[in-house]
This record gives C-alpha cells, sequence and structure tokens, in this order.
C-alpha cells in the first residue's frame, strides 16, 4: 500500500467559490429570472409639446397681422372708425325718420318732420351700406356722402326748430350734440387720403405698398 502524498505532491486546486453571480451552475438548472436590460423610466417631466416618440404637438402662435397702410396691406384704423360711426349715425338716421313718420301719421309733424324722412332715412341707409362696403375696401364715397348729408340734415333741422319755434330748445340742443358729430366725424375720416390709399389698393388687386425711401446716411469724416 502506498504511502498518501503530501501536500506538495497533490495537485493544485483553486479554492472554491461558487458560480458566478451572473451565470448558472454549470450542469443545473437556467435562471428563472435573468436580468432584464435597463429600461429608460417613462412618464416623468417631457418638454412641452414633445412626446415619447419624437413628435411635437405644440401649440404654434397665429402669424401676427399686417401692418396698416400705407406701411402693409392692412386696413388702416381711419377706415375702421369711419366704418363703425357710419354704422351708428345710419342706425341714429333711420330710427329718426321713423319717429318721423309716426309724427306725420299722428298730424303732429313738421318741416323737421319732413326733413327726416326725406334726408334721415335715405342718408341712414347710406351711411349702413357704405360702412359695410369700406371694412371690405370696396368703396368710401357712401360713408362721406351719407355723413355729409346726415350731418347737413341735422343741422338744418335744428336752424329750421329755433326758426319756428317747434320743440324745445333741450332737444334741439340734444339732437346737434349728439346726432351732429357722429355723421360729421365719419365723413371726415372717410374721406382721408390714406383711407383712399388703401381702398384703391384694394380694388386694385392689392399691389405692393409704397415702401418709405430709406434716408441717406450722413457722410463720417
Amino acid at each position: 500500500m502506498s504511502a498518501p502524498r503530501d501536500g506538495a505532491d497533490a495537485p493544485e486546486h483553486e479554492p472554491y467559490g461558487g458560480p458566478p453571480p451572473s451565470q448558472p451552475w454549470a450542469g443545473g438548472p437556467a435562471d428563472p429570472f435573468p436580468p432584464y436590460p435597463p429600461q429608460q423610466p417613462w412618464g416623468g417631466p417631457q418638454p412641452w409639446g414633445a412626446q415619447p416618440w419624437g413628435q411635437s404637438w405644440g401649440w404654434t402662435p397665429p402669424p401676427p397681422p399686417p401692418p396698416a397702410w400705407p406701411r402693409g396691406p392692412g386696413r388702416p384704423g381711419q377706415a375702421t372708425a369711419a366704418a363703425s360711426l357710419g354704422f351708428v349715425a345710419g342706425g341714429i338716421a333711420l330710427l329718426w325718420g321713423l319717429v318721423a313718420i309716426v309724427l306725420l301719421a299722428g298730424s303732429d309733424g313738421g318741416a323737421s318732420s319732413w326733413l327726416g324722412i326725406v334726408v334721415g332715412i335715405p342718408a341712414g341707409a347710406a351711411s349702413l351700406f357704405g360702412g359695410t362696403r369700406l371694412l371690405a375696401g370696396r368703396d368710401r364715397w357712401a360713408v362721406v356722402g351719407g355723413g355729409a348729408a346726415l350731418a347737413l340734415a341735422v343741422l338744418l333741422q335744428a336752424v329750421v326748430s329755433a326758426a319756428s319755434s317747434y320743440g324745445s330748445s333741450f332737444g334741439q340742443a340734444l339732437l346737434v350734440v349728439f346726432l351732429l358729430p357722429v355723421p360729421a366725424v365719419a365723413a371726415v375720416l372717410a374721406g382721408l387720403s390714406v383711407v383712399g390709399g388703401w381702398v384703391d389698393h384694394v380694388r386694385g388687386g392689392g399691389g405692393a405698398p409704397p415702401q418709405p425711401q430709406p434716408q441717406a446716411a450722413p457722410p463720417t469724416w
């Protein structure tokens, strides 16, 4: 019987430390729960309008309106104001004409009532129609003519009423103060050259507006 070999003759063995943590045992069953690759967290803070798949649904602001004439093709403020005042003056003139019709039907009217029917109703209709056309850039003379005719009719009505002592002085002053300035201002604004230039621009097909000429830089010495 041979003697046992000492430690020097024994083969070298590495100490057993178990299988690697990421691999199954040799000859054993596979890990039923393999490690998954790391995933990006979903639902975290996202920039406004950005979607997880790379699309952008952000709200796009509308483009700014074009500059007003003569710096651009936009409607000038004078035209908008003239059309708005034309609507107000036209409505008051039609109401004036209807009141005059009621007064004449009751035999309580006079020269001022006939003036409201003959001048007030047509001038009021022209102011309403002209305001619509002016907003569209088609025509401005209906507002000019209707406003001027209505202002003259109101002024003439006040003069006739004062000469014939028809009506109270308070009513005549109220008519002049509140009804005379509205059609007069509408006619003046619609008659401005800036409004006429814009109307001609729109009726002519919308060509390029005139650009201001650049000023020459002063010489440097």
